[in-house]
């Protein structure tokens, strides 16, 4: 993880550098914080939050380049755009900066996901911000933030696994991996290493207590199978390995999984496979968070049956509405040999400018079309050189130019990546239908057991990662370029 600092200016040009990315579907603004009156308003211009930047550092006359604008960033897409921002609102609380006027912006158009910050340098009593060995600072509180807590952390994860009935040594210390620790033991204590260093131990003999305690409770054993038997018969068991993200030809598998084994995490039950790599799995353990259990796959139902093919059902068909030969033909092109079936049905004045509002809010209203999209349960398809839009609610099919004014759907063109492709003269192919429309609601509540509770500390949203350096040399050019061209800018004057 690292945290660079940018060039300062007296016109808060960041917020422009910024913005522009978010315009064009390569960024996302993630958190506006202390902005005043404009704090709740959305669909705001870049100017807006620009002119108020300077308003509020407009106390100071002194500070004549009042901009504060920093990069967080990571290897990879190690971190996704929200446990970025988590560390982007600690890292300005580091910082000196959590009272001002802060904006936090998500790129996601180079190898590593990063955010930018831009805040003003002035402090709401009209003083500068600190800003002695600021670089230091800097690398000093990204390195406390992906620290921050770990002794609690670790205490509360031993509390938590100490907790939990379990019968084996390694059925324990299962535990505490999938927390994100390495674990070693000898007869006296479990050791527990995390960030290059020893974060805590444990008594064996509190281990051992708890195995001798552990009673096969068969209710629970039943009421588990159960679960898995239901949810077995709409989510495909077939295993695939996962690998570890890396940039190297060779990647290395460090486990398997499952539709079935990924369905059964949302619904609060973990299930571990084990096997060698390249090998297929000799035995799985389930881990009930729940009740506060570890079963031994078998004692629920034998590996074999639980990956075994040919139980899984497809979903009961799907029906989608059209009220247009257009949409017809692209249902028909689109859907070609899926479990979908057409049907005529008149779209309403009511439920067409009800899909009408929702694409003009997900366009204008969000970070990215994308997140506008998922909110309003909106999908996008493109046929024949047109993109369709779904209702995934309701299930109609309609032509976005009959919802859409020209300049919309010209956006909503170039995030679908209709404008790329016509300009590639490439097809568009739609291969994954399962999140097409909104999982039913009605689900019996008692049969499913909900996610694992949450820590309050900051860790949490970091916990199954390793601290990792990265540099983001789209930024670093950009700025480098800027502070070659002051330089010089600088010289020719004199």
């Amino acid at each position: 993880m690292l945290a660079k600092i940018l060039n300062s200016s007296s016109s808060f040009n960041g917020v422009s550098y910024n913005t522009k990315k978010t315009e064009k579907d390569l960024g996302e603004l993630m958190k506006v914080e202390n902005f005043g009156y404009l704090q709740n308003v959305p669909n705001l211009m870049p100017e807006e939050y620009k002119n108020y930047l300077k308003a509020y550092s407009s106390i100071n006359s002194e500070v004549k380049e009042k901009q504060f604008h920093a990069m967080i960033s990571c290897t990879g897409r190690e971190y996704d755009k929200h446990e970025l921002t988590k560390i982007a609102d600690a890292y300005m609380k580091e910082m000196g900066y959590r009272q001002n006027p802060y904006m936090v912006i998500f790129h996601k158009d180079t190898d590593n996901n990063h955010v930018h910050v831009v805040s003003s340098r002035i402090q709401p009593n009209g003083l500068k911000v600190p800003d002695s060995l600021e670089y230091l600072k800097s690398a000093s509180a990204i390195q406390k933030i992906m620290r921050t807590d770990i002794k609690h952390d670790t205490a509360e994860t031993i509390k938590r696994a100490l907790a939990f009935n379990v019968s084996s040594l390694p059925q324990f210390k299962l535990l505490l991996e999938q927390r994100g620790f390495h674990t070693s033991n000898d007869e006296s204590k479990i050791i527990l290493r995390k960030f290059d260093g020893v974060q805590g131990e444990i008594p064996m003999q509190d281990v051992n207590k708890k195995i001798e305690q552990y009673n096969p409770n068969k209710k629970k054993i039943a009421q588990v199978r159960k679960i898995i038997e239901k949810y077995k018969k709409t989510n495909s068991s077939e295993i695939r390995p996962v690998f570890e993200p890396s940039k190297s030809k060779e990647l290395k598998q460090i486990g398997y999984t499952s539709d079935l084994a990924e369905k059964l995490k949302r619904v609060g039950l973990d299930i571990v496979f084990h096997g060698k790599n390249g090998l297929p799995p000799h035995g799985y353990t389930i881990i009930d968070n729940k009740g506060s259990t570890v079963f031994k796959g078998g004692e629920i139902m034998p590996l074999k049956e639980f990956i075994r093919q040919g139980e899984f059902q497809e979903i009961n068909t799907h029906i989608i509405k059209v009220d247009g030969f257009k949409e017809q033909e692209a249902v028909n092109n689109i859907f070609k040999g899926k479990n979908f079936e057409t049907t005529l049905a008149e779209l309403s004045k009511e439920k067409f400018h009800e899909i009408s509002a929702f694409i003009k809010s997900a366009v204008h209203e969000f970070g990215s079309i994308n997140e506008g999209l998922n909110f309003h349960k909106l999908g996008i398809f493109i046929d024949a050189g047109s993109v369709y839009v779904m209702d995934k609610e309701s299930g109609y099919l309609i032509d976005a130019k009959r919802v859409t004014s020209e300049q919309d759907y010209s956006l909503l063109a170039n995030s679908s990546g209709l404008l790329q492709q016509r300009e590639n003269g490439t097809k568009s192919t739609q291969e994954d239908y399962s999140n097409l429309f909104v999982e039913p609601k009605n689900e019996n509540v008692s049969e499913q057991l909900p996610q694992q509770e949450q820590s309050g500390s900051l860790l949490e949203i970091i916990q199954d990662f390793d601290l990792n350096i990265s540099d983001d040399v789209d930024d670093s050019q950009i700025h480098g370029r800027n502070r070659r061209r002051e330089k010089k800018a600088r010289i020719n004057t004199r």
